[in-house]
């Protein structure tokens, strides 16, 4: 913390004010924040973001589609026997 020297207490005031509009942004800041992440950690949020990072990868997608071909043959095969 930086020592100040004042002339006036005008200067004091003009201070303290910047210091409470400080604090009331960091306030809101932390508010907001704990929101967005209170947000994101409820349960359609956390199922939506597990489902998405799995099917972003090609490779789980690649392989649930690999299954359900598979499925799809097995089922149409055994329809024409």
């Amino acid at each position: 913390m930086n020592n100040k020297t004042f002339s006036s207490f005008e200067e004091i005031d003009n201070e303290i004010r910047l210091l409470r509009l400080e604090k009331e942004i960091d306030r809101l800041s932390l508010t907001q924040q704990v929101s967005a992440s209170a947000e994101s950690l409820s349960p359609k949020n956390l199922l939506a973001n597990t489902l998405g990072s799995l099917f972003n990868n090609k490779r789980w997608l690649n392989i649930a589609l690999g299954y359900g071909m598979q499925l799809l043959a097995k089922r149409y095969l055994n329809k024409n026997k």
